[in-house]
């Protein structure tokens, strides 16, 4: 790609996100780091400001610059347009790239300045989800809570300990087998949780505003999470069998699994995982194809189930 090319692209990028960090730039553009910082010497050169924010959570911010047509697009268009691209590529869409960049265009054209804090932020895993009037409706005002940094009054169903009124402040959308969930610090309980959007019976925009925790990053409050729960990290060691020894390997469960091959076609996979109950699921659902080596407790809670399944039939 051209200079300019990528110099637009940068442009283009920065409007769109708000706040990128030279390596993040030079991964998109796939150049080194010393060509960004020229980028940005040059854009310096032609009137266009870029703020180099010092820190762990720093990074070059673009301002003052909307030389860029803009168009009427509204927040929950761009809701919904963000959720689904961010879905595909989940699903392994073949054209997510070229597809990504056309919405960093589309978000690019928005007037308000952004920053990484007052981005919604998305994370998807399995497949989309198909709302209802009401849930999508639901979907959309937590995502302008998130946007204006309101409150939300909530009336939440929990299994564990029935319906309650909350106060939340809500952090980003996430979609999960089939369902979309809130992730929120919950006043009550003083900590973020996840709030299953379907569950909330009634709920009210507060004029309250709150503050969005710097140190909240949700690339690291789901790093290694194996679905929605939090019950428990442990050090998952299991032998799988042919042929789901090969399922298994197709796909990354979580970011630090190791995957060992055996000569027989079976595979050891090992990572530090966290949500005791869907990664028992989650064997269980691999049948007689697959042993726990470790640890204990694991072990023991998948021949509870066993047993348990044994009963029925």
């Amino acid at each position: 790609m051209s200079k300019f090319s990528n110099i637009l692209k940068m442009i283009i990028l920065l409007k769109s996100r708000g706040k990128m960090k030279a390596k993040e730039l030079s991964e998109v553009l796939e150049v080194d780091e010393r060509q960004i910082r020229k980028y940005r010497d040059d854009l310096e050169m032609a009137g266009v400001h870029i703020e180099s924010l010092r820190g762990i959570d720093g990074g070059y911010v673009i301002k003052g610059f909307d030389h860029l047509m803009n168009l009427d697009i509204s927040e929950d268009e761009l809701f919904a347009l963000n959720l689904a691209n961010t879905q595909l590529k989940d699903a392994g869409f073949i054209y997510y790239n070229e597809l990504s960049f056309l919405i960093d265009k589309l978000n690019s054209l928005k007037k308000e300045y952004k920053t990484e804090e007052n981005q919604i932020q998305y994370f998807v895993k399995s497949t989309p989800e198909i709302n209802s009037d009401n849930e999508r409706k639901k979907g959309l005002d937590i995502n302008y809570s998130i946007i204006t940094r309101s409150k939300i009054r909530i009336k939440y169903f929990s299994l564990s300990s029935g319906e309650k009124i909350r106060i939340i402040h809500p952090y980003a959308v996430i979609s999960y087998k089939n369902s979309l969930y809130t992730v929120a610090y919950c006043e009550n309980r003083k900590e973020i949780l996840d709030f299953k959007i379907s569950r909330i019976k009634g709920y009210e925009v507060l004029s309250d505003k709150f503050v969005f925790e710097k140190d909240f990053s949700l690339k690291k409050y789901m790093k290694d999470n194996f679905g929605i729960y939090r019950d428990g990290m442990m050090n998952v060691k299991l032998l799988i069998y042919k042929p789901m020894s090969y399922i298994v390997s197709e796909k990354v469960w979580v970011t630090n699994q190791k995957i060992t091959w055996n000569k027989d076609e079976s595979i050891i996979f090992e990572a530090v995982m966290s949500g005791k109950t869907e990664i028992v699921s989650w064997i269980l659902s691999m049948g007689s194809k697959v042993k726990v080596i470790e640890p204990q407790e694991l072990k023991e809670e998948v021949k509870k189930e066993a047993e348990k399944l044994i009963k029925y039939y």
